[in-house]
């Protein structure tokens, strides 16, 4: 019996040997898998970064332009006030103008008549 023993144990130590080689093997591909794996998330994040600063300076310019139409806006609604009045005034003028045109037509017609 002590025979079959000592057939079965080199056989043994060398399934073993084998099984190590192949698990250094897998542990390096492993490795070579985890560090491509981490230089793609690196740009990932580089391409996401990117993006943001792309987002961002758009954003930048749209807030720019609308505080610059909300500015022109302001500046167009005073210059309408300002015209409304300026127009409230010649309106007032030209009424003073016909009322007193007015007024001379009957003091001429009153002196014809006279």
């Amino acid at each position: 019996g002590g025979g079959g023993g000592s057939m079965s144990a080199p056989g043994g130590a060398q399934e073993e040997g084998k099984g190590r080689a192949e698990e250094d093997v897998l542990r390096r591909q492993n490795e070579i898998l985890m560090r491509a794996l981490a230089a793609k998330t690196a740009d990932l994040n580089q391409v996401h970064d990117a993006h943001l600063g792309i987002l961002a300076e758009r954003e930048e310019a749209i807030q720019a332009k609308i505080q610059q139409t909300v500015e022109t806006n302001a500046s167009l609604e005073r210059d309408y006030d300002l015209l409304n009045v300026q127009a409230k005034d010649l309106t007032k003028e030209v009424q003073t103008v016909v009322q007193e045109r007015k007024r001379l037509e009957q003091q001429v017609e009153a002196m014809k008549h006279g």
